[in-house]
């Protein structure tokens, strides 16, 4: 009866119970991710832009927020809204895209700095997003750290949290202290069961 979604490709499973939901009712989809393809000629996690796209083509609405990425702006991808939120100056915005965090964290410790303001702007990005729209699932990628915008989301709108791992949030949660003890209390956050879906 449970259902834990961690994965490192598209989770095909959401395709068929969004189409079953879908069939009874409109149903709208906030992505909340730290990595978006910024225009459609991009290679990078175009993954997750073929799982939106796939989505709005069977008739949901899917909306992202993502950060943005050397100061560029909300934009569409293939009729898709995304939304960007800045949470640093325009060349201090490299902790996401072209790499994992994990690597660039790895390779240059000093970006540590920029995770609190990757996460408070992130909150307030979210505030304002779930505000003024009414979503029906918050889909969360990479949960560790963004499962605390999700959280957020959840609590406002009380509505089901889905997370999807693509492995990077283990690495990530083992350089952080106190990082197993987050990710737990994140995980117990999650709609775990179809039920709460419907």
């Amino acid at each position: 009866k449970n259902r834990i979604c961690v994965s490192s490709i598209i989770p095909t499973w959401l395709f068929q119970d969004c189409q079953r939901v879908t069939s009874k009712t409109h149903m709208r989809i906030l992505f909340i991710t730290s990595t978006f393809p910024r225009s459609q000629d991009e290679v990078l996690a175009k993954w997750i832009g073929e799982l939106a796209v796939r989505l709005k083509d069977k008739g949901i609405e899917v909306d992202v927020l993502a950060p943005s990425s050397a100061g560029n702006p909300s934009h569409l991808y293939f009729g898709v809204r995304v939304y960007r939120f800045r949470y640093a100056p325009k060349s201090w915005e490299v902790l996401t895209q072209d790499e994992g965090a994990v690597v660039k964290l790895r390779q240059s410790p000093w970006l540590s700095f920029l995770a609190p303001l990757y996460l408070f702007f992130g909150i307030i990005a979210t505030i304002r997003r779930v505000h003024n729209t009414r979503y029906d699932i918050i889909h969360v990628h990479w949960p560790f750290p963004n499962g605390m915008l999700g959280v957020v989301a959840k609590k406002i709108l009380s509505c089901p949290l889905i997370f999807t791992f693509y492995g990077a949030e283990f690495s990530l949660m083992r350089r952080i202290p106190g990082g197993e003890w987050l990710l737990r209390n994140l995980l117990c956050q999650m709609s775990l069961r179809w039920r709460e879906l419907k």
